[in-house]
């Protein structure tokens, strides 16, 4: 579960957690040739650059087009207007451990950073234009106590950012136009913003969705802003992070978003957010209503963290990363809003008991999503058109109860939300389906868009001849988690991120499935689960067969077509599979294995796989392919590798066999037995038409025929081709049944009747329906028995209106 949660299920709390010290923010500038130093004992390197030195005093005479490293501390360096070009890499100002530098009054362009501090400490950014940098207009790590004020930071990838840095302040600056992110600090505390326009931010590329802000807090506590302005970002404002302290922070309404006012509640109780607000996040606070307002364009339209008892109510929240976003929240009400375009439409993480009713959530990337969070209720919500509509996830059995009823619908459709049920079938009309702890349920003949079907901790149940199809980032087609002994067969699944997905589940049975164009993980994978039986699926176009950490697994007669990237079959940390009569076909990658020893095939001479870049031939055949004559096995095995080998590896297609050993077949015409599966072989006999035997073991393909291996009635045992071949029809029902039949028919009607004087029309229903000829239908004497039977039931007294043909039997 854990593996799905960092894959897929958890797309939306990824964004939440990961922290921007990837790859913009752990690289720290490198130095390149032709780099300018201001040496520690102030003299500068080379000295011929057009930089002029008065005492303390570093001022620009010309353009520069290299780096400057800066060594000394408490020092002023003035740009004087003039340029400090980049080619495209570098950074204009580097310092690494200084302290007390003033760098004004530059223009700074055309750099990977534009001004980058490191372990710096009581310096000055002010007055310096910075543009078109590759990655960053002004970076600081691990620094503090410095000023960035006054400053023109447009057209960079990022503008200011701040990373395991505390105490600086940032103020008056204009960031503009960057096309991933104006300000962000992450990882860092008691940092003042102040007074900055950060406007037109996030909209040149993507990105991970809160890095396209105007202003990021992430993982950070207790910095201060005010009179901040944005607008027109991406995203304008979001605070995100894991625990309490990284969400205490002193936001006040002096700071807008888009005109509006910010309203950043932290332990407030009992009060009303005012009507001009744009943004709004209660942190540990109680009794607190949301209404009416209209929220849009920040990374939160409303954001509880740890808040009890609060109401949020016919509020219209749209084109934010999240629209409505609970963590460690409970006892609240959402009701009545509509939310709409938003990345995350309603989203509670770590929040139980809530009640969500009434709300329309529609055209946003996951509708509503919980996730570890229990009890919670929802009524009479309309959630349509998202990608994603409904999705529960968690590790627990209590992290899947919730009371969610038929009154909620997915595009236009009831949810089946079940609980603890056990010998039903669910409803044909169902727009979405999960069993959560129940036993022998049926989902079949559902078409499902965007929705998955999902089982937890549901034993016994039948998912059979469903389609599946057009999910985004779902948790899969069909996904089991902590389930058993499950039938999962005939389903079609296309054009998702999962197929089937098994979850630390066992003793199911997954066979007779089509999936084809599944985005990001196998179209059938296993993780974590065991003792499973998966055979005659087929799966193309996308991603195969996937095992991880699985064991004693049946893997048989699949075919894996057309797959790309370890398309075929990936394998990690599983052993003990049993893989055969498989047919793995033009996949970009046939198998990926580690840490994993299976076995790849059925012995001799049934075989192992179809690998269609098998490079070997067939000439010989036998257990150690040393005799002459060919066996549609290849002579040398299929090398995976050191640990794992395909045996016999099968030079054409595996096709389902026509008979299965103890199958009694009868010939079709004349036929030849031989010693051998092929015409190669000495002919033993010849049975003529209608010979009946009892398959030993087979088929073997060589010389364009399918040989069984067959032991006939005659006494003759030998190798006999399948085309004139066929299953022997049924003997007729012996007598023994009529007995049986009659004396139910007789216990019928006493139990049922409370009397025997009708139990000669019973013996007389009985033998006519066994008074027929063999292989034809009833006779009319025996639909007349059973009109009679019927109607006696209903009416005593008007049998003869029975309609006719009613049996009962």
């Amino acid at each position: 579960m854990e593996l799905l949660r960092k894959l897929f299920s958890g797309i939306m709390l990824t964004l939440l957690l990961i922290s921007m010290l990837g790859l913009m923010f752990n690289i720290q500038p490198v130095k390149a040739s032709g780099t300018i130093y201001i040496r520690a004992d102030g003299s500068i390197d080379p000295p011929t650059a057009p930089i002029q030195r008065d005492g303390d005093i570093y001022t620009f005479t010309d353009n520069i087009y290299d780096e400057i490293v800066v060594e000394k501390s408490n020092i002023i360096i003035d740009g004087a207007g003039y340029t400090l070009q980049g080619s495209g890499s570098g950074t204009g100002f580097w310092l690494y451990g200084m302290n007390g530098v003033t760098i004004k009054r530059s223009n700074i362009q055309g750099f990977s950073y534009g001004i980058a501090l490191s372990h710096s400490f009581y310096n000055s950014l002010s007055e310096n234009t910075i543009i078109n940098c590759t990655l960053m207009g002004i970076g600081v790590w691990s620094s503090s106590h410095n000023i960035i004020s006054n400053n023109s930071i447009t057209n960079n990838k990022y503008g200011v950012h701040l990373s395991d840095s505390q105490s600086n302040t940032i103020s008056e600056n204009i960031v503009a136009n960057n096309s991933i992110q104006g300000v962000g600090i992450d990882s860092s505390f008691y940092n003042t913003l102040a007074g900055n326009n950060i406007i037109n931010n996030g909209w040149g590329e993507s990105g991970l969705l809160e890095e396209l802000s105007g202003v990021h807090l992430c993982y950070s506590s207790n910095n201060t802003l005010r009179n901040n302005r944005m607008a027109g970002n991406r995203y304008n404002f979001m605070v995100s992070g894991r625990v309490l302290s990284h969400f205490f922070q002193d936001v006040d309404e002096s700071n807008t978003v888009n005109g509006k006012s910010i309203y950043y509640f932290v332990n407030r109780r009992n009060a009303e957010v005012p009507f001009d607000a744009g943004y709004v996040a209660l942190v540990q606070s109680y009794n607190i209503t949301v209404k009416e307002l209209e929220l849009k364009n920040n990374g939160h339209g409303i954001l509880l963290f740890n808040t009890t008892n609060s109401e949020i109510t016919n509020n219209s929240i749209r084109n934010n990363t999240y629209g409505v976003f609970l963590w460690y929240s409970s006892n609240n009400t959402i009701s009545g809003n509509n939310v709409t375009n938003n990345v995350s439409g309603i989203r509670l993480e770590d929040s139980p008991s809530n009640i969500l009713s009434g709300n329309s959530v529609t055209n946003n990337g996951l509708g509503i999503g919980l996730s570890s969070s229990s009890n919670n209720v929802l009524r009479n919500n309309i959630i349509a058109d998202n990608s994603d509509n409904f999705r529960v996830e968690g590790s627990v059995l209590l992290d899947f109860i919730q009371d969610v009823d038929t009154s909620n619908t997915v595009d236009g459709k009831p949810i089946y939300y079940w609980i603890n049920r056990q010998n039903e079938e669910v409803s044909p009309s169902a727009g979405y389906v999960t069993l959560v702890n129940c036993t022998n349920i049926t989902v079949k003949n559902l078409g499902l868009d965007n929705e998955a079907i999902r089982l937890f901790f549901t034993r016994n149940s039948t998912i059979a001849q469903n389609t599946v199809t057009n999910y985004l980032y779902g948790d899969g087609g069909i996904w089991v988690s902590n389930s058993s002994n499950n039938n999962v067969y005939g389903n079609n699944i296309t054009n998702g991120w999962f197929g089937i997905y098994l979850d630390s589940s066992s003793y199911n049975t997954i066979y007779g499935n089509t999936i084809a164009g599944i985005l990001e993980v196998g179209g059938i994978t296993l993780s974590g689960s065991s003792y499973n039986n998966v055979h005659d699926n087929t799966i193309t176009d996308g991603l195969g067969l996937w095992l991880w950490g699985s064991s004693n697994n049946m893997i048989t007669q699949n075919t894996v077509d057309a797959n790309s990237w370890y398309g075929g079959l990936q394998i990690s940390g599983s052993s003990n599979n049993v893989i055969y009569h498989n047919n793995f076909v033009m996949n970009r990658d046939q198998i990926y294995i580690s840490d994993s020893v299976n076995v790849w095939d059925d012995s001799y001479p049934s075989g192992g796989n179809f690998w269609s870049n098998y490079t070997g031939i067939d000439e010989f055949s036998g257990p150690n392919q040393d005799e002459p004559g060919s066996d549609g096995i290849g002579d040398t095995p299929y090398i995976i590798d050191e640990d794992n080998q395909d045996r016999y590896p099968l030079m054409n297609p595996w096709k389902k066999a026509t008979f299965m050993a103890s199958d009694v077949v009868r010939t079709t015409d004349d036929l030849n037995v031989r010693e051998g599966p092929g015409l190669s072989y000495a002919v033993i006999d010849t049975m003529i038409k209608g010979n009946e035997g009892v398959v030993l073991s087979g088929p073997i393909e060589a010389d364009g025929y399918n040989w069984w291996y067959i032991n006939y009635s005659v006494g003759v045992v030998g190798w006999s081709a399948e085309n004139w071949l066929e299953l022997a029809p049924t003997p007729p029902s012996s007598p023994q049944n009529f007995v049986y039949w009659a004396e139910g028919a007789i216990e019928w009607a006493m139990n049922r009747l409370g009397r025997n004087d009708w139990s000669g029309l019973c013996m007389r229903f009985v033998a006519n329906a066994f008074m027929q000829k063999e292989h034809e239908p009833a006779g009319y004497n025996a639909i007349d028995g059973a009109r009679e039977f019927y109607r006696f039931d209903q009416d005593p007294n008007g049998w003869l209106k029975a309609p006719k043909g009613a049996l009962i039997f």
